[in-house]
């Protein structure tokens, strides 16, 4: 495989023969899973054969995104900072899951069940002032992320990370490890 290190072809990288052609909605959604050893320089087009695929132990990590508007503000943040003041977002949440493609299905999960299991927990956070919730007294993006995890989601099996972003350029993952 290409490291980040070396050079790319402008228009493609070819893995192995036999390509199985992944357009970039396909790459940029599984870019994690299946092609995080190449490096992607521009409008680099990735190649990767049936071949690679399968060497992957057959995991993919799927994820739906969700979101919720609610306020809060940050009352350990310094004095003065605006965050310590009460203001709002339109947070997004991101749930991946990772495990076998079912190979009737051909997914590793149906994103409706992902929403579905997430129902409970939007319901509890969409508008509403998440200081009042119970472990969310000072509800950092990164607490919330932590807060999401534990909350049960039994009907997510292979639950593999959680994506916060409060704004489209400030967020936190987290992933249980």
């Amino acid at each position: 495989m290409t490291t980040d290190n070396q050079q790319l072809p402008t228009e493609l990288v070819r893995l192995q023969d036999a390509p199985l052609f992944i357009d970039s909605a396909q790459l940029d959604r599984f870019y994690d899973a299946i092609a995080r050893p190449v490096s992607r320089q521009g409008n680099t087009t990735v190649i990767l054969t049936e071949e690679t695929v399968k060497s992957i132990e057959g995991k993919l990590s799927a994820e739906a995104g969700l979101t919720f508007e609610a306020a809060h503000l940050l009352p350990h943040a310094p004095e003065g900072h605006k965050c310590r003041r009460l203001h709002g977002h339109s947070f997004s949440v991101e749930i991946f899951v990772s495990g076998q493609v079912d190979p009737q299905a051909g997914w590793v999960m149906d994103f409706g069940d992902i929403s579905r299991a997430f129902a409970p927990l939007h319901a509890e956070l969409d508008h509403r002032l998440l200081n009042d919730i119970s472990g969310l007294d000072n509800p950092t993006s990164e607490n919330i992320c932590l807060w999401l995890w534990a909350r049960p989601l039994p009907s997510v099996p292979g639950l593999s990370r959680i994506v916060v972003n409060e704004t489209c350029t400030a967020g936190c993952s987290y992933s249980g490890r």
